[in-house]
Order: structure tokens, then sequence, then C-alpha cells
């Protein structure tokens, strides 16, 4: 044997001194994984930290799949204590805990109504400081109590949190994280939004359930909630904020004859003109749509059916916006960033006069809105097949 080949073994041989094994491992069933967290204000302005716990031992095997079942099946476990701060309240549940409680799988933190009203500006500040908090996880303000969306029991999720997730990501949602919302309340000319969910009763069979609804959008000003969005208002601050997604809105044809419109896209278009007295903004609305129910008996072959369509679409997107603009104006917040555009066309008025009394000059703007409709697709059929022919 060389001495290089002996040289190398030794060093082989030397190393395997310092290999002590996973010294420092956590195992699985040492931790408390946080799924979601709910914040409720109490008597005394306490804090009531709420949070729903993965029970790893119960996932997985026969009963995994989807679907409700009963306290047996749960794969979640809810405790909640107070405290003065959102941390002193975790500490007194980590107190009576075996495992030790890791935030790094929290998806979904949810507020109170009540608490949205005092300022959620301190919510984010262990969030930020402590490096296992997800920033992405989503924020959602609950009617009601926050709790009680954490102690729902969705049929179709096996724990409410993961049916709140599914929520808020979905298709027609303007989904907000803590990231963007933090940027937005600290950005002057924008304020935030959030999803605003509740609990409500499903009937199914004799047993009734809960569900977790999706009613709109909390709407703020600096870190308070002051109004909401909901129906064809939330619809229309999609469109305002050009974060359209596809969705489905029932549009008055005929009197009391209603029709089903898939919005498949659009484009907004907002330039704002500084007048004297007030600031303008001209809007412009392309949107692209296919029927997918008519209650109206109309026939879309037909010219003059087809331009009415395109004419009650026109008309009721619009009537969506100015819904939402109304909600901006009267409640003096900027949901839809307009400060952060009149900044970026006109920044040296900005500076000088716009931005240091912007809510006031935001409630006196006015508004220009044109909306062309272009319904594209009408399906198989061009009317009702069930419809008889017309006598001659």
């Amino acid at each position: 044997m060389n001495k290089k080949k002996l040289l190398f073994i030794s060093l082989c041989i030397f190393q395997t001194l310092f290999m002590t094994g996973c010294w420092d491992r956590t195992e699985l069933n040492d931790l408390a994984i946080a799924l979601a967290t709910a914040a409720d204000i109490e008597e005394d302005d306490v804090i009531r930290t709420t949070v729903q716990f993965a029970l790893p031992g119960k996932m997985g095997g026969a009963t995994s799949g989807g679907g409700g079942g009963g306290a047996e099946d749960n794969i979640a476990y809810v405790d909640s204590d107070v405290g003065t701060t959102l941390r002193e309240a975790v500490g007194k549940m980590q107190r009576r805990m075996s495992q030790r409680i890791t935030f790094s799988h929290r998806r979904v933190f949810i507020v109170s109504e009540e608490l949205a009203k005092k300022g959620i500006r301190d919510m984010f500040d262990t969030t930020a400081r402590v490096a296992q908090n997800r920033l992405s996880a989503y924020i959602i303000v609950a009617k009601g109590k926050a709790y009680d969306l954490l102690k729902a029991e969705p049929q179709f999720e096996r724990f409410s949190g993961e049916n709140i997730l599914y929520l808020a990501e979905a298709r027609g949602v303007i989904s907000v994280n803590m990231r963007q919302a933090a940027q937005s309340i600290s950005s002057f000319g924008s304020d935030t939004i959030l999803a605003y969910m509740t609990v409500t009763k499903s009937q199914l069979s004799n047993e009734i359930s809960d569900e977790i609804e999706f009613l709109g959008y909390a709407q703020f000003r600096d870190d308070k909630m002051v109004g909401i969005f909901e129906g064809e208002q939330a619809h229309g601050l999609m469109w305002l904020r050009n974060e359209l997604s596809p969705y489905t809105t029932i549009v008055e044809i005929k009197e009391d004859k209603y029709a089903a419109i898939n919005i498949k896209n659009g484009r907004i278009q907002i330039k704002p003109k500084l007048k004297e007295d007030h600031i303008e903004f001209s809007i412009k609305i392309d949107i692209n749509a296919n029927l997918v129910e008519d209650f109206s008996r109309s026939d879309m072959t037909k010219l003059n059916d087809k331009d009415l369509f395109n004419r009650k679409l026109e008309e009721h997107i619009k009537a969506a916006v100015e819904g939402a603009v109304k909600v901006i104006q009267e409640n003096k917040a900027d949901s839809a960033n307009l400060g952060l555009l009149v900044n970026r066309h006109f920044p040296k008025q900005w500076e000088e006069k716009y931005g240091k009394n912007w809510y006031e000059e935001l409630s006196k703007a006015k508004f220009t809105i044109i909306a062309n409709a272009n319904i594209t697709d009408a399906g198989l059929v061009s009317e009702n097949i069930s419809k008889g022919e017309e006598p001659e």
C-alpha cells in the first residue's frame, strides 16, 4: 500500500470521530403544527388568540379521504387563550402542550371585524420578527368572531383552515397575503382590502352543518376597517384594481327576465386628469364574455338581441364600477390605488398639492366610465331548445 492510499484511509477514519449523528433533530411528533390562527378583541382590550393545530397521528390512513366526519375523524385541534399580545396568549397555550408550537406551516390568519375596526397594524409585528412565520399567509377578516371560522366543520374539507385557504385562493377572488397587506398599509396613496368571510348554516339532509362563505372584501383606511364591498360592488372593485379573473354575473335583460353571463376577460384603462378644483378619472372598460344561461328567451343569432345583451352587460358592469367608486368616496379609503396612479402621472402636483390631502381630494373626484361589451359565445345553441315554432 502506497503512502497516498494510507493517508486517504487515515483521513477517513479521523473524520468519523466528528460524526455524532443527528444531535439536533426534531421529530414530527415533537411539534404542534399551527395551520391557522384567529385573533379577537375581548373585554379590557385583551387579545384572544385561537390556533388550529394539526394532529399528525390522525392524518393519512383509511379515513384520509375528503369530506367531513365526526369528532373521531378530526385531523385538527383548536385551542385558545387570551393575553395582552398574541405571543402572550400563545405562550399560555405552550405551557400546557408537550409539543413545541411552530407556525412555519400556517397559511391563514383571521382577524375579527371588531378588531379590524380598531386597527390591525400590531398584528404584523410578530409575523415579521419571527423567521418561521410566513408572510405569504393569507389574512382574512371575519364577520363576527374570528374563532368561529376555525370552529366550523365544513363538509368538503377535513378542517376549516384548509377551507378558508381554498376560498382565499379561489378564482374570482382578490387574494391578499400578509406581505401585500403590510406594503399597502405602509404606502400612501393606496389602502388594503382583505377577504371578508363568515360562517353560515347549510342544510344537509336532517343534519345542519357549518360552512364558510366568502362575502366580499373588508375595506381599510390606513390599518382600520371602514367599510365593505359586497356583491357587484366587489366585482366593480376587481375591475378598478385591474385584478380581473373570470366570474359569472346575473344581468337583467328584460323586465324580470335574467341571463347568466360569464366574464372571460377584459381590460380597463384609467387616466387621471387635473381640473381646477378636482381630479377627473376617465375609465374605459373592454369586456369579453359568453352566455351561459338565458331566461329572456332571446335569439343570439339575431343582431338586435345580441346588441341588447351587449348593451345590458355594459350597463351592468358600469353600475358595478360606480358602486365600488361610491364606497371608496363615501368612506374616503383608496381601495383602488388611485393615489398611486395620480402620483405616477403627476409627481410634482402630487407632492405639492394632492398628496397632502388625498382623501379629501378623492372624495370629490369625478369619474367618467365607458364600457364596451362583446359577447362572443352563446354556447351550442342560439336559443332555448324547447322553444316552439312561432305561428306564421
